[in-house]
């Protein structure tokens, strides 16, 4: 298994370090699987790399007040607008993971989907257009997310979800990495 850029050689688990070993056992935790993705085995030649990017995903997806499910979404939409084969894959599962989670916790009918609410699309939506928009009023950006109900506190969460975004489509793009095998199977999130 590799990638298709000489620069991003996968290492797998068993090839992996202690320290390497370490941080991938934190990354398969948080997302609640027993493999590594592929998008961190092709940065899992540089450790210092890959911790600072780590650290931004972990504090950006799995940390603050906005729900995780939203977080997915926006990398999921601005991965479709971008045409991030790779990143639409992955986030696709996550969500469908995610949803089947929610509808668990809830105890709902499994064949009623997780709904957003219209103010979490409109929200989902702006992030996106966000995303295209390389001469953004940011402050009118702001402002909408507020009008739909947004905290303070959580538009700069949204904001850092959109930034995640462009990093995630960048690397995954560049490094050319394939699909994960893995994910041809149900994720349990």
């Amino acid at each position: 298994m590799h990638s298709r850029n000489r620069y991003f050689p996968m290492v797998t688990y068993n090839d992996a370090g202690p320290e390497l070993r370490a941080l991938y056992d934190d990354i398969m935790a948080h997302f609640n699987v027993d493999f590594v993705l592929n998008y961190f085995k092709a940065q899992g030649a540089n450790l210092e790399l890959l911790k600072g990017n780590w650290g931004k995903i972990k504090s950006v997806l799995f940390s603050g007040t906005v729900p995780r499910l939203i977080k997915e979404e926006i990398i999921f939409r601005i991965s479709k607008q971008e045409n991030c084969r790779y990143c639409m894959y992955v986030h696709s599962k996550i969500i469908e993971a995610l949803q089947a989670k929610i509808q668990l916790l809830k105890d709902s009918d499994a064949r009623e989907a997780v709904m957003l609410t219209s103010k979490e699309e409109a929200a989902i939506t702006l992030m996106t257009k966000l995303a295209a928009d390389g001469s953004a009023d940011i402050q009118s950006y702001c402002d909408q997310l507020i009008a739909l109900d947004f905290t303070p506190e959580q538009v700069p969460e949204l904001l850092a979800v959109v930034d995640l975004s462009s990093m995630l489509i960048m690397q995954a793009n560049t490094s050319g990495i394939a699909i994960d095998e893995e994910l041809l199977h149900v994720l349990k999130l």
